[in-house]
Order: C-alpha cells, then sequence, then structure tokens
C-alpha cells in the first residue's frame, strides 16, 4: 500500500489448497497490473486483505493450518530506472547499487526469520507435513541515497526516501500446491534528515517496513487454522 500498514494480514497464511499451473521459480510480476493480469488468467480469486494491494487464491479452498515454515527464496531486484532518477553514471551503477542488494536480502531473511521464531514457528530446510513454503521477493527497490553515495543528491525528487514492492507466493510444502500470490507497493516516508545521513535514513526505512511486513505475515500464520475467514473482493 501506498501508506505503509503491513504486507501480509491474517488473509496471507490462511491455507489454501488449490492446483495451480503456476510454476515454482517464475519470475514475479513487477507491477500491480501485471500481477493482476498474470493471477487473473491462472484462475485464482481475488480476495480482500487489508495492508495489501492484491492477494489472489482459488475459489474451491479449504483452511489448513502450518506450523513449520521454509522460506525457500529470497530475491532483490532494484528499479530499472534507478540509475535514471539517481543520477549515477552507467559505469558505476551496478557498483553501488549491488551493496544494496546484497544488504536489503539479507535483512528479508532476518526480518522473517526473527519475526516467525518469536510466535513460535519452526523454521525448517526442506519440506514436510504441516510445512509452509515461501519465496520472498523485492522488486522495484529505489532509494535516494545509498553508501556508495553518501549525500543524495540535491537534484533529485525527495518525496520520499524510497520505494519497493513485494511479491510474496505461499505453496504447501508438501506437495508443491499453490496457496497464494500477494503483492504490496511501499512508498517512504519524506527524508527528513540531513543530506549527508540520507544513506542511513534509506536503509533504516527499509528495514523498518520489512519488520511490519514479516510482523503481520506473521499473524497470518496465527489465524491459519481458520479462525478468520476471508472475504471475495
Amino acid at each position: 500500500m501506498l501508506k505503509h500498514t503491513g504486507w501480509v494480514v491474517a488473509a496471507l497464511f490462511a491455507a489454501l489448497s488449490c492446483n495451480s499451473a503456476v510454476a515454482a521459480g517464475a519470475e514475479p510480476p513487477t507491477t500491480f497490473k501485471k500481477a493482476s493480469d498474470t493471477w487473473k488468467k491462472d484462475g485464482l480469486q481475488p480476495v480482500r486483505a487489508e495492508g495489501l494491494d492484491l492477494v489472489y487464491v482459488r475459489k474451491e479452498s479449504r483452511l489448513n493450518g502450518y506450523s513449520k515454515v521454509l522460506l525457500k527464496s529470497v530475491s532483490v531486484d532494484v528499479n530499472p530506472d534507478w540509475r535514471r532518477k539517481s543520477g549515477m553514471s552507467i559505469s558505476t551503477t551496478p557498483v553501488k547499487v549491488k551493496p544494496v542488494i546484497e544488504a536489503v536480502t539479507a535483512m528479508v531473511s532476518e526480518e522473517v526469520r526473527k519475526a516467525l521464531e518469536a510466535g513460535g514457528y519452526a523454521l525448517v530446510d526442506a519440506p514436510g507435513p504441516d510445512v509452509a513454503e515461501i519465496d520472498v521477493a523485492v522488486v522495484n527497490l529505489f532509494l535516494i541515497a545509498t553508501d556508495e553515495m553518501m549525500e543524495r543528491d540535491k537534484s533529485v525528487d525527495a518525496k520520499s526516501v524510497g520505494r519497493m514492492s513485494l511479491v510474496a507466493t505461499v505453496r504447501d510444502a508438501a506437495s508443491g500446491d499453490l496457496v497464494l500470490h500477494a503483492f504490496d507497493d511501499e512508498v517512504g516516508h519524506k527524508p527528513d534528515r540531513p543530506y549527508r545521513e540520507a544513506a542511513a535514513e534509506c536503509m533504516d526505512w527499509v528495514r523498518s517496513a520489512l519488520a511490519a511486513w514479516a510482523g503481520t505475515l506473521r499473524s497470518g500464520l496465527d489465524i491459519s487454522t481458520g479462525k478468520r475467514s476471508l472475504s471475495a473482493r
């Protein structure tokens, strides 16, 4: 959501048994429209989920709680227009962005694991009964400053410290059946620290957003036994 409210609510882990033609490992959609168009074609149904732009599940679904989680993959990709928006030169952009990708990837894993462990969920390394398998992708990441560019360019539009979108796919680990897809867009707050602190402010926002997302993910797992129902859009 454009105003941050967290990305996974009770609906996210209401485990919905379904059979889908969506292949594991497919490239995550990078926009709301692409996500919506793709998931509609797969025969999935949109459901309402506070704090999420899109959640798609199968109509013929049944609730089935999970007690274990396999965090199968985490990926991070930057907005293709970062070079133009940041003013970075073509030759140095990959070098400057790579550390950010690595840092955010680590943050996603850390915050998700921290939230799940705090909720008493077992993190496992292999599929099995009662295991939910999660793929998480951060796409369209754009920040107004990085550690390699200590002071943000004053000519850059600074309405927010940055933005990113999150795509989550949940499957039943034992069967490989798709549970659901979720997409959420996040825009940061207007920068309020001195220019020289812009890089730190950006990364603090990223971690804060990821921590909130992970905490709500845990809330979704907490109701995966069916204590709360999903409503169709």
